[in-house]
């Protein structure tokens, strides 16, 4: 969270900040128990992590994304992981960075 918050004055002063649109999907009419499963996501090596978030694709697949990092949300080695299960195999995906502050700092050109 401190990555995101730490570049929102860079996107504002750029001209490049948009306020979210939130959209809301049609309720879905149920007609069965839901399903639950429980799973562990793949690991990384990072000393801590919370904040995950999970979708369905529109293949079927699951995209889970999480923040990883050390103690503090301001070190170095903050990041943000994603990690993909394919419908057909039932298998993750190794996790991958798909933002840090590097990246975030070149993409603001800070």
């Amino acid at each position: 969270m401190a990555l995101i918050a730490s570049a929102l004055p860079a996107l504002v002063r750029m001209g490049q900040w948009r306020a979210p649109e939130f959209v809301l999907s049609p309720p879905v009419r149920q007609e069965s128990t839901p399903f639950y499963e429980e799973e562990f996501l793949p690991q990384t090596a990072t000393a801590f992590v919370h904040g995950s978030t999970l979708t369905e694709m529109a293949n079927g697949d699951l995209l889970a994304a999480w923040y990883g990092g050390g103690r503090d949300e301001v070190q170095g080695d903050v990041a943000i992981f994603a990690a993909r299960r394919d419908a057909r195999t039932g298998r993750w995906s190794p996790p991958r960075v798909v933002e840090d502050r590097r990246s975030a700092e070149s993409a603001l050109g800070i």
